[in-house]
């Protein structure tokens, strides 16, 4: 699981980077659920649901952000769960400018992405990983039944 897991994730990332929907759908479960910051600008902080909530996310990603590139680092498989330590850069079309550590947690279930959050300040991590730890993060369990904090904006 942990090399096809983070497979798995990388390609997401870089369908994500072309804004590629077939991919992305392709990649996930059509139940897939994914908290974004960017549903606190454009999706009232709902999280993302399903494949079409993939595809309202690429659309509010071009509606709010004049360009948003996620740069992933370092990737480790913990169970079921893919964590990916990077940055994220930005510019809303307001002018806001983002430049932010982030940390992306993703649930792997029979193959494909279930679920996936976006948290931008490593340090209130449920997992408590800062971006450039080393050290084994804890177990992920309890992420899955838990409610993410609210989104920032990213």
């Amino acid at each position: 699981m942990e090399a096809a897991g983070i497979a798995l994730v990388r390609e997401a990332f870089e369908a994500f980077a072309r804004r590629d929907l077939a991919r992305l759908v392709d990649l996930t479960d059509p139940q897939i659920e994914f908290f974004a910051p960017t549903a606190a600008l454009a999706n009232e902080g709902r999280c993302y649901r399903g494949h079409e909530g993939l595809a309202r996310y690429l659309n509010d990603v071009e509606r709010v952000w004049a360009h948003l590139d996620v740069m992933p680092e370092t990737f480790r498989a913990v169970g079921n769960h893919i964590v990916a330590i990077g940055t994220v850069r930005a510019q809303a079309r307001d002018g806001l400018e983002v430049d932010n550590p982030v940390v992306w947690v993703w649930e792997v279930c029979g193959g494909r992405i279930c679920r996936g959050c976006v948290y931008d300040n490593p340090g209130e991590t449920p997992m408590g990983a800062p971006r450039d730890s080393e050290t084994a993060m804890p177990a992920l369990g309890s992420l899955a039944g838990d409610t993410p904090p609210p989104a920032r904006a990213v």
